[in-house]
């Protein structure tokens, strides 16, 4: 079902709103929202650890003591 805007408030004498209906299409489930956060976790896991392995080996020395840490760590 296709809303206009003009469908989706309308005012009753200037004091009463109608409530706004929600398209069951575009709804997520819980499957599918945990699902997203579960890929979101992963996704920042992998860019955490990928500039830990390799890209703060490549930029020039921090001041920060933990990105100086993080950027000097050998695996021995």
């Amino acid at each position: 079902m296709l809303l206009l805007n003009s469908d989706l408030l309308r005012s009753d004498l200037g004091c009463r709103k109608t409530r706004l209906r929600v398209d069951p299409e575009m709804r997520f489930s819980r499957e599918e929202l945990v699902g997203s956060a579960f890929i979101a976790l992963g996704i920042t896991l992998f860019v955490g650890f990928f500039y830990a392995a390799i890209v703060s080996k490549l930029l020039p020395p921090y001041e920060n003591q933990l990105l100086a840490a993080i950027q000097n760590d050998c695996m021995v």
